[in-house]
Formats: C-alpha cells, structure tokens, sequence
C-alpha cells in the first residue's frame, strides 16, 4: 500500500484530489446560493406586494375618514341635503381646497340613485349604481365601490361613498367622492424589479398596473405570471407582484462575480500548489538519492582518512583506500600506480575487478597508443579527468571493448602529490554509465586527502631521521630540557643537570619533579594550570624555587612546558635560571614600595622632561593618573595662574639639568589648581649622563591660605573689615604717589562720628559694635569704586577721594561729601525697635595744596576734624578744610 502511493500515478492523483474536492465544493455551493437567492427574491416579492398594499389601504382608508368628517361635521343634522346653505356650501369648497386630492364631492340620495349636490358639474345620475358598492370589512359605513371609466374625469376611477345615518339608524344620505386609479397607484418606488397589480376581487377584474413608476388602465393588461400576492386589508382588491422570469438568476448574477473570482483564484492557487508540490517532491526524490550518494561516497571518504592517519608507510595506505573503496564505495575497480624508470606504469595496489589489469599495458610515451588514455593525460597534466562511458572517452577501441566486457563504464583519474608533485595516480571505475560532474569536488577532496597522507609519511620518514639529531642539540642548549612521564623524568640534557647541580642527567632520570621544588606548593600551584592550559594546545609559564642537589642553594627557575604526545612522554619542559631577575625584582618593587608610601606626590620623566610614572599621592593630589598624562611635560603640569619666570625656569632645567625648588600652582583634573612647593632634581647614571628628571610636589595650599588669611587680618578691622591703619598708611602713600604722577588732587579726610559714646553707654558695647558696622556700610555703598574707606580706631575713620578734577575741585567734593553725610541721616536701628542718632565731623586735607606727604596730609586732616567739633554747635557745615595760612581749619568755598 505504501509502495502504491510512493508512484508517480498515485502522487499524481492525490495531488490532484484537493483540486476536485474543491470544485465539487463550489458547484455546490454556488447551488445552495442560488436556492437561497431565488428564496429572498420571493420574500422581497412577498414584501413588496404587502408594502404597496398597505399603502393602497392606507390611501383607501384615510379619503373614507375624510368623507366621514364632512358627512357628520361639516353637514350636521339640521342640514338639508337637498338645499345646502351657503355657509354649508362655502364650508364643502373651503375643505376641497385643503385637500387637491379630492377630484369631486357629491351629496347622493338616501337610496344612492340621485346626485342631490356635487362640487363639479355632472349629471344627477351617479355611474356607479348603488348595488355595485360593497362595505369594507369593519367600517359598515365605508362603501367602495367598482372601477368605471369616466369621460368627465379622464381616465378610471374607485367609486367611494359614505352612508351618513340618523339617530335612529335610518340612512339620510351619502357622501361619495371619486379616487383616480392613477393617483391610488403612484408611489415612488426607486429601482423597484416588479410589476404591481391591482385587482377587484369581485370581478377578478385588473383595475391597473405600475410598471417602473408609470401607471397603466388598459382593459386588457399583458398576461404575466403570477409570483406573489397581498390583500388590501378590508377591501376586496388585492395587489398581484410579478417579476421577470430571470429575476433570480440577474440578483444571483450581481452577487456571485466575486466569490466566482476568489473560488477561481483558489481552484489556480491550488493547481499551483499542486505543481509547485510535484516538482518539489520530484526534486526531494532526486535530492535524496543524490544525497545517499553523496552520504555513502562520504562514508568511504571518513574510512579512508583514517586509515591516512594510521597507516605507517605508503604500501599499506594504498592496499586499504582500494579495498575500501570497493566495500564502501560500490566502485567495480580501484587502482593506484606510477611509471617505473622505463615510464611503463606498475599497479601499487588494486581491488575490485582486478582481472582487467592483467596484460594492461599503460605507458607515458605519447607516440605509443599505449599512451594515449585520459589516465596519461592526468600524469602529464596534473589535472583529474572524468568519463561517464568508456565509449565516448580517449580510450583505444581495444580497451573500450575490453572495459565494457568487464563491466567497467565511469572512471575518474586523480593525481596523488607528495610535496606538490605528482607520485602516483589514483583510478576509479563505477559498473555503470554516470555524471561524475556532482562528486568531481568529492573525488578531488580524496585525492588531496591521499596527498596529504603522503605528505605525513614522508614526514614522518623525515623526523625519524631527524630524531638522531635532536640528542646533540637538546644536550648543547643554553637551557634546560626536561621530558616527563607523569611528571616523572624520564629525559634531561646536561643544562638542566648543571642547574639542578647532578653530576650528570642520568641521575635525573625516573625522579620526581617534587624533589627539587623548595616549596611544595608551587608544584600544587603549577598541577591546577597544567591540565586546562595542555588541552587547549597552550603552554604554560611559570616560576619557582628549586633546591641545588649538590649544595642546596635556593635558585630561581623560569618554567616553559607544553604537552607531548610521544610514546613514553607526556610533556616538556624547558628551563632557565632567572635568580638575578628576581634579585633584581626585589629591588625595584623595594623602591616601587618607598615612592608609594610617601605622602608627597612624585612625577618621573625622562631626559627630556616626559612624564614616565606618578606615584599614587600625585593622583590623590591632582586626580590624574599615569595614562591621563604619560607623555606630557613638566611644564604641563603647572597652573593657568604660575608666574611666567617658574615656567622658564622649567624649561631652563631641562636645557642645563639644574636643580629647583620654589612654590607655584599645580593644575587638577577636574580644572581647579593647588598651591605645591616643587622640587626638580636630575638623575645621573654612571657614566655621568642626565637619564631621568624627578620632581616632589608638596601641597601647600593650606599654609598658604593660613598666611593669605594672617595678612588679611593684619592689614583690615576685625570689626568693620574696613582697612586699619597699617593698610591705611600704605594706600595712602599708593595714593599720594599715583597723584603725584597724574597731577591730579587728592582729597584726605579724618571723619569721627558725633554722640556715639552715649550710644555705647546706654546701649552697651554690643549695641556700639553694631551700630559701627552699619555706619561702615552705609558709607561705603556712598563711596565712589575708587575711593577708600579705613577705620583706624573707636569711632574715627579716613576718607581718601582721588581722582578729582582740579578746575571742578570744590563742586566735585562739595557733591561726594553731601552724599557721605546721607549715611547718617537717617536713624540706626541697633536692637530690635531701638533706633540711635548720630553725627558726624570731619577735617579735610588736600594734596597737593595742604601737603605732599601721606602722614602731613593725615595729620592736618586730623587738625581740621579738630577744628570742626570745636566749631560744630555754631556753624552749620559738618566739616572743615585744613588752611596752612592762619594753621587753622575753615570750609571749602564752592
């Protein structure tokens, strides 16, 4: 049963079955679709005919109600229907008016025979007779009757009456009126498929047809078949619907276009899947008989390569591929061989269908047809060659015939190289016709896989003849050479026995290597490196003490080792004697240790001041590591803000190698400097030569601070932070000298205030304090940016105004005085709701009129404050000027 379905027939017909599932599918659903179409289109008959019924009726119904107004409102009892009043009359046409749908309006007789008044003017006999009427089912009173033909209106009609009844039920008289067919039958029906029919029941009679919005009378209508009904509910019209025989199948149509497009793009959907399924299936077929193929041709390709790596010489390689070959391969014959001297070719091995070589004769003498085969032109070509049938290969007809008579069909010859050139040729034949085109890559991995066999042969020939060469130079190596056998030694060269201190390497021989370790946990350390370092193929390095075994001297060794994979080693070793290096080591990690224990930074460059190493307090100083500035300069180092003489001193040191000691800003990482005192010495090595430069910096910023802080308050009030009188003195002969270079005046003024010891006697000294600090303040918001405010004891201050015009002298001073005393005209408020008043004097000197020396002008300016509180209670100026004539103090004239 699988085997059935595995044929192309069978596939062929299971692909194909989805396709014909899905047709019948279609048909029957398009069917099912139809019946359901034909099915709505007579419910949408059904409806339609109901509709324009209850329309009908509706019309019907209302003009009966309207009839019924005017026969019991508008013609009342006392209304004589044989003489209607005006006023009744009037009443009748006002009501015509408001309703155009009454064609005419007549008052007939009790017995329904005699028009007694109409609103348009007819004879007195009525056309309908009153036996043709008939009432409406629960409206007794509703009476319609037949359709006539009515010259007068035009066209038919509905005859419709109301019987308008007395007290005592007797028929007084009836209110009829005419309804147009044409204007019962007018509805407005958009796009409507059907035929509307009117007919009376009575007569069976077709009163009118409505047809695509035009309404048809005609005696004698068109037969149609009929296809729905509806009654007009209380009459005995119905209404008949019909439509056109295809009616179905056009809406079915309208309908199924799309559903045919989208079940014909699945029907070509699933024919293309069909398709695209067969030929994958067919390529899946070919695929995998190509790939059992290939799968098998691999298998002998892995036999082969391991038989190249297990095989010990070239004869015993060659008889294994052939014999593989033919058991794995499926080959007929597989043979390899060379030309001998005489360029004759000998068959080195061969398996298969061996019979074939017996009296072959193959040459390389191209005038011979001996020579003349494609197994030749690969010997002189290096190229393979690949026939899929002897018959149309370069074959000689005798060995065409003589290959098909032992079922030899496709051969491929290879080249097998050694060390590039070509040593033998490898030739297969297959027992029937086939492309070799897909395995050529296959064949020609083989043929290289051969190659390198032969490659590692001659190698292994090569280091055996090599290996009686290996003893003198292990033996004469600079370094020791140890072989272990789990970690026993089982070879040594006489380096490593002069190391060790043996007399000679036989003593070394089968001892362990934990004999000469001084520590045993080296050799614990060196165990856990050595088995993951060998299985990645790496060396491994390492360092230990190792005890002399003849006088037990403890000596550094530097261990290199690697696995080796040789019968009866496992690894080697190579060992050199490094106790001078680690002498050597100690030393410099001793220095290394002293400059990071320091706690002033260092810096080392080279001769020519690049900067080489820091130790870790110049990180912790500066924040700048060695990679940050490694290559910079010393001159780098220094801040934005260093005298320009400390930089060329550095450079200085470099061209001349001085030494030089001095304090100066030091740059940080993060932008901000410090203050260092730096110290840069040369380093001189034997030969007297300048190799390296080392600089110390010492952080000093906080002493510099502590000074920059003692002269502040050296040189201001503690109090007001106003200059004392030691800055005082020296500002001022500033001052003074700078006037004397610009020749301009100078004003100097003694200033003490007035009333200030009541203050600090009601108050206290706090109260005092503070009141000198706002006076302070509000004095110098007064003063100009260049003039300057000192206090030089209690309650005194001096002024020094500069930079006065001489031609505006006296208006210039006269304006920056009068602002100075604002500062005390207003009330200090020294404790919480506490103000204080005072005044203030003050004598003014001026250079250079009143004196050319600072400490004249001070004193002068201190004669005329005198002379201002002498004088203060009878003028009213609040300073004086010092005049040298009558040495006295008077105002200044503006």
């Amino acid at each position: 049963m699988i085997r059935f379905f595995t044929r192309p027939l069978a596939i062929n017909l299971l692909l194909g079955l989805p396709a014909l599932i899905l047709l019948i599918w279609i048909v029957i659903s398009e069917y099912q679709q139809f019946q359901q179409t034909t099915l709505s289109t007579n419910q949408d008959a059904d409806r339609a005919a109901a509709v324009y019924a209850s329309q009908i009726h509706t019309r019907l119904l209302t003009q009966f109600i309207e009839l019924e107004f005017i026969g019991t409102n508008l013609l009342d009892e006392e209304t004589d229907p044989t003489d209607l009043s005006p006023r009744t009359v009037r009443s009748l046409k006002r009501f015509m008016d408001i309703h155009p749908d009454f064609y005419a309006l007549n008052i007939l007789s009790a017995d329904g025979s005699k028009i007694l008044w109409s609103s348009i003017k007819q004879s007195q006999k009525p056309i309908v007779e009153a036996n043709q009427f008939n009432p409406l089912e629960g409206h007794p009173d509703f009476l319609l009757g037949e359709s006539k033909f009515a010259t007068r209106f035009g066209g038919y009609f509905l005859a419709m009456r109301y019987r308008v009844k007395n007290p005592d039920g007797g028929v007084r008289f009836f209110v009829g009126s005419p309804y147009r067919l044409t204007h019962l039958m007018a509805f407005d029906l958009k796009n409507a498929p059907w035929v509307f029919r009117i007919k009376d029941t009575r007569s069976n009679k077709i009163l009118g047809e409505w047809r695509d919005g035009v309404i048809s009378t005609n005696d004698d209508p068109s037969p149609l078949e009929t296809q729905n009904q509806a009654k007009v509910i209380g009459t005995p019209l119905c209404v008949d619907v019909y439509g056109t025989a295809d009616l179905a199948w056009q809406r079915y149509q309208a309908t199924a276009w799309q559903r045919w497009i989208l079940e014909f793009s699945l029907m070509l959907f699933l024919g293309a899947v069909s398709l695209l399924t067969r030929r994958l299936l067919h390529e899946r077929a070919h695929a995998n008989q190509h790939l059992q193929r290939f799968s098998q041709f691999n298998r002998m390709l892995a036999e082969i390569n391991q038989v190249i790596a297990d095989a010990e010489d070239e004869n015993q390689l060659f008889d294994q591929i052939c014999k593989i070959g033919i058991d794995e391969g499926q080959l007929a014959l597989m043979w390899v061989g060379r030309p001998d001297e005489q360029g004759v070719f000998k068959f080195l091995a061969a398996a298969g269908r061996t019979e074939f070589l017996n009296g072959l004769r193959l040459s390389i003498d191209p005038d011979h047809y001996t020579g003349q085969g494609f197994c030749i032109q690969t010997w002189n070509s290096g190229r393979p060659f690949f026939s899929t049938d002897p018959s149309i290969s370069p074959f000689p007809c005798e060995w065409q015939e003589r290959a098909r008579a032992f079922g030899l069909w496709a051969v491929a010859s290879l080249p097998l190289r050694r060390d590039g050139e070509i040593q033998a040729l490898l030739v297969v034949y297959y027992p029937e016709a086939r492309d070799l085109t897909e395995f050529q890559p296959l064949f020609e991995e083989l043929a290289e896989d051969i190659s390198r066999g032969l490659d590692r042969l001659e190698l292994i020939k090569r280091e055996r003849m090599s290996s009686a060469f290996n003893r003198a130079i292990l033996d004469n190596s600079s370094a020791g050479i140890m072989l272990l056998h789990n970690r026993i030694i089982k070879f040594a060269n006489q380096r490593l026995a002069d190391l060790i201190g043996a007399a000679s390497p036989q003593d070394l021989v089968n001892r362990p290597t934990r004999d000469y370790y001084y520590r045993p946990e080296d050799q614990a350390h060196l165990l856990k490196l050595i088995p993951e370092a060998f299985a990645k193929g790496e060396q491994v390095h390492f360092e230990a003490q190792f005890r002399r075994v003849d006088n037990g001297e403890i000596r550094w060794f530097s261990l290199t080792g690697q696995a080796f994979n040789l019968p009866g080693f496992d690894e080697t070793w190579m060992i050199t004697d490094i106790t001078e290096y680690h002498e050597a080591l100690s030393q410099q990690r001793l220095l290394a240790s002293a400059l990071a224990a320091i706690q002033e930074g260092v810096v080392i460059t080279d001769n020519q001041q690049h900067i080489i190493y820091v130790n870790a307090a110049f990180t912790a100083q500066t924040g700048l590591a060695l990679p940050d500035i490694q290559g910079a300069s010393l001159a780098d180092l220094l801040g934005h803000h260093s005298p320009n003489d400390i930089r060329s001193v550095v450079q200085k040191i470099q061209n001349e190698g001085k030494s030089y000691r001095g304090q100066t800003p030091i740059k940080q990482k993060d932008g901000r400097e410090f203050w260092s005192l730096m110290t840069i010495n040369p380093v001189i090595n034997e030969s007297n030569q300048r190799t390296n430069f080392v600089c110390v910096l010492r952080d000093i910023t906080a002493m510099r601070r502590l000074n920059e802080r003692l002269e502040y308050q050296s040189l201001h009030d503690p109090l007001t932070h106003l200059l004392n009188r030691r800055a005082l003195e020296k500002t001022l002969e500033e001052r003074v000298h700078q006037a004397r270079l610009t020749n301009q005046p100078l004003a100097v003024g003694m200033l003490d205030l007035d009333d200030f010891k009541p203050v600090n006697d009601t108050y206290g000294h706090e109260a005092g304090d503070r009141l000198l600090k706002l006076v302070s303040q509000r004095l110098s918001e007064r003063l100009r940016d260049h003039d300057v405010l000192a206090r030089i004891g209690g309650d005194e201050f001096v002024i020094i105004i500069g930079y006065l015009d001489d031609g505006n002298l006296a208006q210039q001073l006269q304006r920056i005085l009068e602002r100075l005393h604002e500062a005390i005209e207003t009330p200090f408020e020294i404790e919480e709701g506490q103000l204080a008043w005072v005044g203030m004097s003050m004598g003014v000197a001026l250079y250079p009129d009143d004196g050319a020396e600072s400490d004249l002008l001070l004193r002068r300016a201190d004669a005329a404050l005198y002379r201002a509180k002498t004088h203060k209670h009878t003028q009213d100026l609040w300073w004086r000027r010092w005049i040298e004539e009558s040495n006295s103090a008077k105002p200044l004239n503006p």
